[in-house]
């Protein structure tokens, strides 16, 4: 269970123009797989972030790859559920993990070492990602558009990119989206949406 930085990739774009989660996964991972065949150096397993349609795209890279026995699972992060009574305390789901051909997600539980471990994969790749990714941006001297929304400071910014991976994500990402950020919430979602959009607005005029 140990992290092989070594073995740590980065993958640029090269197909995909438009903000599209699947089929950028659907990419990365058909050259990921390919590049695994001609290597010798295939892994036992795959984890996704997402749940069944990211979980659909991986498969689909596989078996478009021409790739055979790796174990692939979708690992869907926790969110906030509605609550229909305002007396109610805000519930959130479980972590679930998905597996091809089967309907429903394992729960497993919450505080199980199977599930730690899934989890830390997850935040690893995260962490990695948007190391990167704050790295490009300082080298273009980059001002995230979060920058001067107010309640929105740096611990707020780092999760959202967190969660969603890319400005372009967070940009595309609906009220309802932003609010399962952890820390945002329904009233901060409205404001950052507002604040994106309206910039974008003023871009375009």
């Amino acid at each position: 269970g140990e992290a092989d930085k070594s073995r740590y990739r980065r993958y640029r774009l090269k197909n995909v123009t438009s903000n599209d989660d699947f089929a950028s996964m659907y990419e990365i991972l058909r050259r990921r797989f390919e590049r695994g065949l001609r290597d010798q150096d295939l892994p036992d397993l795959i984890v996704i972030d997402g749940g069944k349609g990211q979980l659909a795209s991986a498969l689909a890279a596989m078996k478009d790859a021409g790739v055979e026995g790796v174990d692939v699972v979708g690992l869907a992060k926790s969110r906030d559920l509605e609550v229909r009574d305002r007396d109610e305390t805000s519930a959130r789901s479980p972590e679930r993990v998905f597996l091809p051909n089967r309907k429903d997600p394992i729960v497993l539980p919450q505080t199980s070492p199977e599930l730690y471990m899934l989890t830390r994969l997850r935040d690893e790749a995260h962490r990695f990602a948007i190391t990167f990714q704050q790295r490009v941006m300082r080298r273009r001297g980059f001002n995230s558009a979060l920058d001067g929304i107010p309640g929105v400071g740096e611990g707020r910014q780092k999760a959202i990119l967190r969660h969603f991976g890319s400005m372009t994500a967070v940009k595309a990402a609906g009220v309802e989206q932003l609010a399962e950020v952890d820390g945002v919430g329904p009233a901060m979602a409205e404001r950052i949406h507002a604040a994106l959009h309206g910039a974008d607005a003023q871009d375009a005029d």
